[in-house]
């Protein structure tokens, strides 16, 4: 393995370990290529939702939508389309999602990518089926970050009790945790059970 491969590795495992923060990866982002030979018989493309829409919106829009959902358990997922962490993570808030329904719970993702990483938000959001709330902050990075209050790094997820407080945050290694998804869900069943 040469230098190069053994730093890209190195880097991988840091931001999976760690999540992908403001200071790290700047306001900007750069989708970066590499041309590779596919030896084996394609695969077939990925079936999307397209009925799975993501909102441009600011702060107000945040806060109106937690709103809409006062009364339920509320989980919220903060991540970008850039950070691998994120991605490898978000498919858990699907899950929670689809296990305990809408009646008395839901999901929310909150992107923080730029306007220019819209779309391909958008087509992961339809590839992952998330059929809640979807939101993309029109701040840039920094911005979005101090107006969430998320702490250092995405991704983040935060658990909303049924008033619409801030029951519990999850973030940096608590989500690198190997038991990361079995806390969240403890946390989950412990606030459904409250009434």
């Amino acid at each position: 393995m040469n230098h190069f491969s053994s730093l890209a590795i190195a880097g991988v495992i840091s931001l999976s370990l760690l999540g992908c923060s403001q200071n790290e990866l700047g306001s900007t982002t750069q989708n970066i290529s590499t041309k590779t030979t596919n030896t084996r018989a394609k695969e077939p493309s990925p079936k999307y939702n397209e009925g799975i829409t993501l909102v441009a919106g600011d702060f107000e829009t945040y806060k109106q939508t937690l709103k809409k959902h006062e009364g339920k358990i509320v989980l919220v997922d903060f991540w970008a389309s850039w950070c691998p962490p994120c991605m490898a993570a978000f498919p858990h808030t699907v899950k929670f999602h689809g296990k305990y329904g809408e009646d008395q719970f839901t999901a929310i993702s909150v992107s923080v990518d730029s306007e220019e990483d819209h779309e391909q938000a958008l087509r992961f959001l339809q590839k992952q089926n998330a059929d809640f709330d979807n939101l993309r902050m029109t701040y840039d990075i920094g911005e979005s970050f101090r107006l969430l209050e998320i702490p250092g790094a995405v991704p983040c997820i935060k658990i909303y009790d049924r008033s619409g407080a801030v029951a519990k945050v999850f973030s940096g290694k608590e989500l690198a945790d190997p038991h990361a998804e079995k806390n969240i869900e403890l946390e989950i069943r412990k606030l459904l059970d409250t009434k």
